[in-house]
């Protein structure tokens, strides 16, 4: 007989790795950006940041470098009630520090980053299940989050695909 576990696991559309306390390096982010939004309208403005990255990626001459990053955090609590939270979206990849600023693009250099972290091997319908898996695990160690959220896109074949590889981390204090 074989091994279930295995059996399972080669036959699974996505896989979810254990989350980790971790604390990433200092970054040098060359990214573009949007004014910031309520948190239910990012999902609207992350294609063309996208897609605004990539034209400043050619305008600079960077090519197929990577990994894309896409960050946000809290810009602004909420000072009414029923006034949302505003949240700054941010999508960019990491560079030497030789690289210049190129068309709607900005470097800025990130610190340190003490986060909780987790992997998806597979489509983006389970990002919602990745950021949940986390959560979970900052409520597990009892850590307290911190509004600060980074997405690792190590290798995208296509928003279905069981082959696309990303990372979630979100801060801690």
């Amino acid at each position: 007989e074989g091994d279930t576990r295995m059996d399972s696991l080669a036959n699974s559309n996505h896989l979810l790795s254990e989350a980790r306390v971790l604390t990433m390096s200092e970054i040098r982010f060359f990214y573009v950006t949007h004014d910031p939004m309520p948190w239910d309208s990012l999902d609207s403005i992350l294609d063309p940041l996208i897609d605004a990255l990539y034209v400043a990626k050619r305008q600079a001459q960077l090519g197929e470098t990577g990994p894309d990053i896409v960050r946000y955090y809290k810009t602004k609590v909420s000072s009414q009630a029923g006034e949302p939270a505003l949240w700054t979206m941010e999508v960019g990849i990491p560079v030497k520090p030789e690289i210049q600023p190129a068309g709607a693009a900005t470097i800025i250099t990130l610190p340190p980053y003490k986060c909780v972290g987790s992997l998806l091997w597979g489509a983006l319908a389970h990002v919602k299940e990745l950021h949940h898996a986390v959560s979970t695990a900052i409520e597990a160690l009892g850590e307290t989050r911190t509004a600060e959220f980074r997405e690792w896109t190590y290798y995208f074949e296509s928003p279905d695909s069981p082959h696309n590889l990303m990372g979630l981390y979100i801060g801690i204090e």
